[in-house]
C-alpha cells in the first residue's frame, strides 16, 4: 500500500460517510425511499406474526405427539404449510423492497459523486489524484455498493432482531418461569432463568467476538486499498509501450494484494473458531436448560420445544452484533473510502 493511501486514511471515517449518504432520504423524490421503508417495516411485523405462529405450532404439535393424538397430524401439517407459504411470501416481498431501496440509493450516491467530481474539474482543480486514492473508479464502482447495501441489510436485520427478541423473551419468561436451585444446602430461585441464560451467553460470545475480531476492520481496509492500487497499476500498464518494465509495478502490487488477503483470511479463521463453536452449541443449550423441569413434570414436551425455538430466536437477536461483525467491518472500510473520495473532490 502506498504511503499516500495511509496518509489519507485519517481523513475519512465510516461515521462521516453517514451524513453524506443520508441525503438520499431528503432528495426531491422523497416519497420513494420512505414508501419502501414503510413497506419494509410492515413486512417486519408480518414476519413477526409468522414466527409467533410457528412458535405456537411447536407447542401444539409436540404436545399432541406426547398425548399420541394421531388425528392431529394432518391438521398440523396443513397449518405448518400455511405458515411456510406466508413466510415465503413475506420474504420475497422483503427482498424486492430491500433491493429496490439499495439500487435507488446506490444510483443516487453514484450520481452525486460523479457530479461532485465533474464540478471539481470545471473549477480547474483537475481530476482526483489517483496516486493519492488508488483508483477513484474502483471506489465509485465497488465501494459505493459495499457502503450502501450493508446499511439497508444491517438496519433491517437489526430492527427485525429487536422486534423478535422483545417478543420471544416474553415467551421465555412466561412459559419458562423460574428455576429452583439448591447449592450447598441453600435453596434459591432464578427468575426468568432462560432469559437470563440467553443474555449471559450472548454477552460472553459477543464480547469475545469483538475482542478477537477487532483487527479485521483494519485488515479489510488494507485489502481494499491494495485492490484499488492493483486496479490502478493494471490500467496504467495498459497505457505503457514498454510492457516488460510496466509489469514490474503490477507484480509488486499483486504481491502486496496477496499479503493483504492472507491477513484477512487469518482473521476470518480466528473468528470462525468462535462462530462455528457457538453455532453447534447454541441449539442444544435450551434443551439442556429445560431438561430438569421436563423430567420433574413442570414442562410438557410441547412447552420444551416451544421454549427451545423461542430461545434460539432470542439468542439470535442478542447475537446480532456477533453474527454481523464481519459485515460491519467490510461496510466500515468501504464507507471510509467513499468518504475520503468525497472529501478529496471538495
Amino acid at each position: 500500500m502506498m504511503k499516500a493511501d495511509v496518509d489519507t486514511a485519517s481523513h475519512g471515517s465510516a461515521f462521516d460517510f453517514l451524513p453524506l449518504a443520508s441525503g438520499y432520504w431528503r432528495q426531491a423524490s422523497i416519497h420513494v425511499p420512505w414508501r419502501l421503508g414503510a413497506a419494509i417495516a410492515s413486512l417486519i411485523l408480518l414476519n413477526l406474526m409468522v414466527n409467533f405462529g410457528l412458535n405456537r405450532w411447536h407447542r401444539w404439535f409436540f404436545d399432541a405427539l406426547e398425548r399420541k393424538q394421531h388425528g392431529m397430524v394432518i391438521p398440523a401439517v396443513g397449518m405448518l404449510a400455511a405458515l411456510i407459504l406466508l413466510g415465503a411470501t413475506f420474504a420475497v416481498a422483503m427482498i424486492r423492497c430491500r433491493m429496490s431501496l439499495q439500487i435507488g440509493w446506490r444510483q443516487w450516491l453514484t450520481e452525486k459523486l460523479l457530479g461532485h467530481m465533474a464540478a471539481r474539474a470545471e473549477t480547474g482543480a483537475g481530476p482526483v489524484p489517483r496516486e493519492n486514492h488508488g483508483s477513484p473508479a474502483y471506489r465509485i464502482a465497488e465501494d459505493v455498493r459495499l457502503a450502501i447495501d450493508p446499511i439497508v441489510d444491517l438496519a433491517v436485520g437489526f430492527v427485525n432482531a429487536v422486534v423478535l427478541g422483545v417478543t420471544f423473551v416474553g415467551i421465555l419468561i412466561v412459559v419458562g418461569g423460574s428455576l429452583p436451585v439448591t447449592v450447598g444446602g441453600m435453596e434459591f430461585t432464578i427468575p426468568a432463568y432462560l432469559a437470563v441464560a440467553a443474555a449471559i451467553y450472548a454477552a460472553v460470545v459477543s464480547s469475545t467476538m469483538y475482542l478477537i475480531g477487532r483487527p479485521l476492520i483494519r485488515r479489510i481496509g488494507e485489502k481494499n486499498e491494495a485492490e484499488a492500487q492493483f486496479l490502478f497499476e493494471l490500467n496504467h500498464t495498459a497505457e505503457q509501450a514498454d510492457a516488460y518494465r510496466s509489469m514490474r509495478p503490477v507484480r509488486a502490487t499483486l504481491k502486496a494484494l496477496i499479503r493483504s488477503w492472507r491477513l484477512v483470511v487469518r482473521e476470518y479463521g480466528r473468528l470462525t473458531w468462535l462462530s462455528n463453536s457457538s453455532a453447534y452449541f447454541a441449539p442444544a443449550l435450551p434443551l439442556l436448560l429445560t431438561a430438569p423441569k421436563y423430567i420433574e413434570g413442570d414442562l410438557t414436551l410441547g412447552a420444551v420445544m416451544q421454549l427451545a425455538a423461542a430461545f434460539t430466536i432470542v439468542l439470535g437477536a442478542l447475537n446480532w452484533f456477533t453474527d454481523n461483525y464481519v459485515r460491519i467491518a467490510e461496510w466500515s472500510a468501504s464507507a471510509r473510502r467513499v468518504d475520503e473520495l468525497w472529501k478529496a473532490c471538495s
